[in-house]
């Protein structure tokens, strides 16, 4: 976490160092602002859950990124996009039950990403 916390400075100047190593020692908000960590839930298989929540019309759920929720973003948005707008996501998508089983679990996600990105460069295309 100190690592994670220090290489944001690089990426969020505003964030002074004081404020990190008050956040990092618990001493609580410094200037108003207050650090706050949450856990990095994942989906049995291994691929993140993007969709329509059964039982529950008109809600759709976007979880389950592990650690990757930062990377996955830009192809998790473009599903979702493509749900609210009544356009189911391609063949293949990341969703699609079973459509990695075959490969390596530590594969699965990237090969989860790189179809859901790829189908959105295609989408854009046509």
């Amino acid at each position: 976490m100190s690592a994670i916390m220090r290489r944001a400075h690089r990426f969020m100047p505003h964030l002074s160092p004081a404020l990190l190593d008050a956040a990092l020692s618990g001493g609580g908000p410094v200037g108003g602002a207050s650090v706050r960590v949450g856990l990095r839930p994942y989906a049995l298989g291994g691929l993140p859950a993007i969709g329509p929540v059964p039982g529950l019309p008109g809600v759709l759920m976007a979880a389950g990124h592990e650690g990757s929720g930062l990377s996955l973003a830009p192809a998790t948005a473009e599903l979702v996009l493509r749900q609210l707008g009544e356009h189911p996501p391609p063949r293949g998508a990341p969703l699609e039950a079973g459509a990695f089983d075959d490969m390596l679990p530590e594969r699965r996600l990237h090969a989860a990403a790189a179809a859901a990105a790829a189908a959105a460069c295609l989408q854009r295309s046509r």
